[in-house]
């Protein structure tokens, strides 16, 4: 106990160390293996384990499948199939509606069904992949009941309540406000009490989107797949409803569970596919080498102080320290001085090596993230870090929080 408060007070002098993201970075892509038979575009969300989860056939076998950030394709849960799919407000668990009537809660450490929940009434039709869940636990879907087109509130007893009458994708802010983006405007709306919050107008106006595509990440900006003027791609929008073309790539997309990360899925060659909104993504038998699966991700890690030549800033923890237990990570960005290798070395407080990374880097801004593990894969123990970096030009010493 008395460790734990020391670590507390400790906490407060490296929150100054800590800085916010609000930019993209870096974008890396690997391959998805095994190759999937198919799966379902829309469906891809994150836990809180630091993976992406899908709903997949492979090998013949439907299912909600595990994807690694290295690309590695597993088996979560045989036989447990939709078009729509999102995680719980802790992470461990993900939901899937399971035609209109029910709701299944799934846990991402073995796959088991936890929950069942009836609907009552039924839904006749819903926004495929905009469920979201509020810190209360309950749950929030954008569709249609008796007709009437809402965004409906659902209890843990599985009541059905209309929260709002306006009718479009949903999502979370990080203050648990729930945003509607009902054509080219975003409507901002506590959850507490249903108020509207905010409402802004999206300029230039979109031609169209892509159903479920849109996210929020951690650089307070809106990502979503769409046309604007006849130019499809990923679109960010500030908070003031302004839009920029951010990627060409035309796709719908999630984030990583702390929102630092845009995901998407992608192949190489569509064989074929069902149409609708809710696209399936087929390969046929003729489909082998130079046309698999792709995961991609683009960061969006950068400080909003910039960060000179020599120096380090330390970011992880929504609440300051970093959890691993919640999937979260810290990330060391740092700006060398000339072209180099960084290298970022962990020791406990008794000088320990712990973990250490190395990257060649151009001089410009950049950085390693460290996922709070130690050199055998494990996560470590709530305690203080160091963090050594060093580089051309760069010679720094931090630290940083971990608390389970």
């Amino acid at each position: 106990m008395k460790q734990r408060i020391a670590s507390v007070m400790i906490l407060f002098i490296v929150v100054a160390l800590f800085s916010i993201v609000n930019a993209a970075v870096d974008e890396v892509s690997v391959i998805i293996s095994p190759k999937p038979d198919s799966y379902y575009v829309g469906t891809l969300t994150s836990g809180s384990d630091g993976n992406l989860y899908i709903c997949a056939t492979l090998n013949g076998v439907k299912g909600i499948y595990r994807i690694t950030t290295s690309g590695e394709l597993t088996l979560l849960a045989e036989n447990l199939y939709s078009n729509s799919l999102f995680p719980d407000n802790t992470g461990k668990y993900l939901y899937m509606i399971n035609g209109v009537e029910t709701i299944k809660k799934i846990s991402i450490e073995d796959g088991t069904v936890s929950d069942t929940i009836s609907l009552t009434p039924a839904f006749d039709s819903f926004i495929v992949g905009t469920g979201v869940v509020g810190s209360s636990g309950d749950l929030y879907l954008a569709g249609t009941v008796d007709g009437n087109k809402a965004v409906y509130k659902i209890d843990k007893e599985g009541n059905v309540t209309e929260f709002s009458s306006e009718y479009g994708q949903i999502f979370l802010d990080f203050n648990k406000n729930i945003y509607i983006k009902k054509s080219n405007s975003l409507i901002k709306k506590s959850l507490d009490t249903g108020e509207t919050l905010d409402k802004v107008g999206i300029s230039p106006e979109f031609d169209s989107f892509l159903v479920g595509s849109m996210v929020l990440c951690a650089d307070e900006n809106f990502y979503i797949g769409g046309n604007v003027n006849g130019e499809k791609g990923i679109y960010k929008i500030q908070p003031d409803g302004s839009a920029s073309l951010f990627s060409t790539e035309y796709v719908k997309t999630t984030t990583d569970f702390e929102k630092k990360s845009i995901y998407f899925v992608k192949s190489s060659t569509i064989t074929s596919s069902s149409s609708g909104l809710s696209k399936v993504i087929y390969f046929s038998e003729e489909d082998t080498t130079g046309k698999e699966v792709f995961l991609t991700r683009y960061n969006v890690v950068v400080d909003k102080i910039s960060v000179p030549q020599g120096d380090v800033k330390i970011l992880g923890g929504a609440e300051g320290y970093v959890n691993p237990s919640n999937g979260e990570t810290s990330t060391v960005i740092f700006k060398a001085n000339k072209s180099g290798k960084v290298t970022v070395k962990i020791f406990t407080l008794s000088g320990q090596l712990v973990w250490e990374d190395s990257k060649d880097t151009d001089g410009t801004k950049d950085y390693i993230e460290w996922a709070c593990k130690n050199a055998g894969g494990e996560i470590v123990s709530s305690d203080v870090y160091i963090v050594k970096v060093d580089g051309p030009g760069i010679d720094e010493t931090k630290k940083v929080v971990i608390m389970r």
